[in-house]
């Protein structure tokens, strides 16, 4: 699609690793949710092949999409995806953002008993 690319974004790294990957998660929500609202073309994708490193999201959308991913909370920094270094859309990756809700900040309240 004119004017997309694949954009490497990368949430706060601070913390350990279970830190780190709640908030790449809770970015890539925020994302999903801010595309479907905004009625967005975008994709997530995934490397072709395995590549180590930090937990990242790559994203394809226009540069204005972009642009307001760069306001979200939690997003630290983006760059291009390497030059020689393949990404396919990921189905999977698009459902979980697309499907799993944010983890709730508070638990929910029980239930009082009868009142007397």
């Amino acid at each position: 699609m004119a004017g997309h690319k694949v954009h490497v974004i990368e949430a706060d790294m601070s913390g350990g690793i279970h830190d780190v990957v709640k908030k790449r998660d809770d970015l890539g929500r925020a994302i999903a949710k801010m595309a479907s609202y905004s009625c967005e073309n975008v994709w997530f994708h995934d490397f072709k092949d395995p590549v180590a490193g930090a937990p990242v999201l790559l994203v394809e959308c226009s540069d204005d999409f972009l642009e307001r991913i760069k306001k979200l909370p939690g997003f630290a920094k983006e760059h291009d995806v390497r030059p020689g270094i393949e990404t396919e859309r990921k189905p999977s990756i698009m459902a979980y953002f697309f499907t799993t809700p944010a983890a709730s900040p508070t638990p929910p309240k029980k239930p009082h008993g009868p009142r007397p």
